[in-house]
């Protein structure tokens, strides 16, 4: 059962394992096995999925994260995001109105990454035309909001990192 979005707790054959870390889910596995997992990123929004019957497992996944961006050149590049699902369902990377990004980078693309240093297998978001204050990207269903765990901003034409983001 779910008490609220930050706890939750499962039982299984007498035993009790309660969650309040709203980055850290649990999974019970048998009558007296509990397995705890703790993330590093901000979560803001938990929902709680039970999987089969009463006796069985209740998991608890982020539904969004919080975090800022940061330069790793000497561009400018900063500000904070919001990644996560909204109100209609759809996976968004929602960058805050403190966003400010150097407009002398040439062809500046933003990805969501596996690999911090490279979009090599990532998924490219487009290229940056907005360069200062609040803006969105809609991304698709195939993505999982748990997919990636960076968020990379890279100039094409010199094969370089200009700044990123660690989701989670």
């Amino acid at each position: 059962m779910t008490t609220d979005t930050a706890t939750t707790t499962s039982t299984t054959s007498g035993t009790t394992s309660n969650t309040t870390d709203s980055n850290t889910s649990t999974s019970t596995t048998g009558s007296n096995t509990a397995t705890t997992t703790t993330n590093t990123a901000t979560s803001t929004t938990n929902t709680s999925t039970k999987i089969g019957d009463d006796d069985d497992v209740v998991v608890t996944a982020p539904q969004s994260y919080q975090g800022t961006i940061q330069t790793t050149s000497s561009y400018v590049l900063t500000g904070s995001y919001e990644y996560g699902i909204n109100d209609a369902g759809q996976l968004v990377l929602d960058i805050g109105d403190d966003y400010e990004a150097s407009t002398a980078i040439p062809r500046l693309f933003v990805y969501l990454t596996n690999n911090p240093n490279s979009p090599s297998g990532g998924y490219e978001i487009g290229e940056v035309t907005v360069f200062s204050g609040a803006h969105s990207y809609i991304l698709p269903s195939s993505i999982d909001i748990n997919d990636y765990k960076y968020i990379l901003y890279w100039c094409k034409p010199y094969i370089v990192k200009v700044g990123d983001s660690t989701i989670f």
